[in-house]
């Protein structure tokens, strides 16, 4: 009985290391994957801040910020925070989004008729 608290302790974020509770609630392979995920959009959001320094102030800052929250989430998941933690996720998603945005604009400043736009990432849908 003692060991089934234990458990469910752990799984729950108790252990004051997120990355070790979820590896015991989810395993190893999908606790992997989501620190691949997540160095995988530091990464990104990084370098397209770098990047965009000269052409998109504001797109460069918003992808600073979300390389800086994604730091601090690293960082903190050390401490207890529980991966199912919503904030992460939309953080990760709105790094993409801000990315998915800055193309459209540019393809719109490029000319692309509005009777082709782009659903998925290689994806040509008539409309």
């Amino acid at each position: 009985m003692a060991e089934t608290s234990q458990e469910m302790s752990l799984a729950t974020g108790g252990f004051h290391n997120g990355y070790l509770a979820s590896a015991l609630a989810l395993g190893i392979p999908a606790s992997l994957f989501f620190i691949c995920l997540l160095f995988g959009n530091i990464f990104l959001n990084a370098m397209w801040a770098y990047s965009l320094q000269k052409r998109d102030s504001f797109l460069s800052e918003a992808h600073c910020f979300v390389c800086a929250f994604l730091l601090a989430d690293a960082v903190g998941i050390f401490v207890g925070t529980d991966v199912n933690d919503p904030m992460i996720w939309f953080v990760m998603a709105l790094g993409l989004f801000t990315r998915r945005l800055r193309d459209r604009e540019a393809r719109k400043a490029k000319g692309v008729p509005a009777s082709v736009r782009r659903a998925f990432v290689g994806q040509l849908v008539p409309q």
